[in-house]
């Protein structure tokens, strides 16, 4: 998955999903044309091993304002195309949840159960083996395109991108335990799981074209990635005037991938099959990562 390349109006989309896969992160309907390269990919694309997805939204003027909608059961969808004069257009495309996405009867269809071994401190522990949980599920995002066209020759476009996800698993579960014939203690088990991860970018293109079908392309682009998730499980044994600690584990980890790139590219067909392409690429390239464990008795 990492060596595949996906690009969407000339911005690098690190995690194009959302909900951990089960639904695209680009609006299908912002799209007008997308390309699916398997491998052998163009040189000015080059550096991954795997194929490329490159989309593109609407690049053309609108005579008219346009509004397309789309309801259903888990999201909602909107398409706003505004016409600025004759040579601008401004496109702007959203996409949300309203409810809890992991709440949708249509999950039912599949089966969830999973059996948990719970390995207890005491054998006396009645602690049931299955806990049924309904996690909270939400995400957005939102493209909007910008065209400016001076000429037949020339062409301006601004794009920005953004996505964002936010899961969370939390329960609390109360069970008694024994500790002799006539001496009982109630024990507490919390349990968190908070997700979150979000894409950011934003892309400036410019293209030009020359006589004698030269062609000038400059794609100046700003992309992030960032995710967050934290895992916190306690069992507590409640006694008067002070609670005790009985085991607690603790996990965080967080991580960042931004890239500043500038590519230009001139390029001339010289026959049906042969392009004769010069160019040069610029990437400032970040990464960074956090793991923070902590586990205890």
């Amino acid at each position: 998955g990492d060596e595949t390349l996906v690009v969407l109006d000339g911005i690098p989309i690190y995690r194009a999903t959302h909900f951990f896969g089960v639904f695209s992160a680009i609006n299908s309907r912002y799209i007008q044309q997308a390309t699916l390269y398997k491998n052998a990919l163009p040189v000015a694309f080059g550096g991954k091993t795997g194929g490329m997805l490159l989309m593109e939204s609407n690049g053309g003027l609108y005579n008219r304002l346009g509004l397309d909608l789309d309801l259903n059961l888990l999201t909602s969808s909107g398409v706003l195309r505004v016409p600025l004069g004759e040579k601008t257009a401004l496109s702007i495309s959203g996409r949300t949840t309203y409810t809890n996405a992991a709440r949708n009867p249509i999950f039912d269809a599949f089966e969830s159960e999973t059996t948990q071994t719970i390995r207890t401190l005491r054998e006396s522990l009645t602690r049931p083996d299955l806990l049924e949980t309904l996690p909270t599920f939400q995400f957005y995002d939102l493209n909007a395109r910008l065209v400016y066209r001076p000429n037949d020759q020339s062409s301006f476009d601004f794009n920005y991108y953004q996505s964002q996800d936010d899961f969370g698993n939390e329960y609390e579960n109360r069970f008694r335990a024994r500790l002799s014939l006539d001496r009982f203690v109630e024990n507490v088990e919390t349990f968190s799981n908070l997700e979150a991860w979000t894409n950011q970018g934003a892309s400036l293109n410019f293209s030009h074209s020359f006589l004698e079908d030269w062609q000038l392309k400059t794609n100046l682009y700003y992309s992030k990635f960032e995710n967050s998730g934290s895992i916190d499980s306690r069992l507590t044994r409640e006694r008067p005037g002070q609670d005790i600690d009985l085991r607690s584990f603790e996990n965080f980890q967080s991580n960042r991938i931004e890239d500043i790139g500038l590519k230009t590219l001139l390029s001339k067909p010289l026959d049906f099959q042969r392009n004769l392409d010069i160019g040069a690429e610029f990437i400032q390239h970040q990464n960074a990562f956090v793991l923070q464990e902590a586990d205890r008795m």
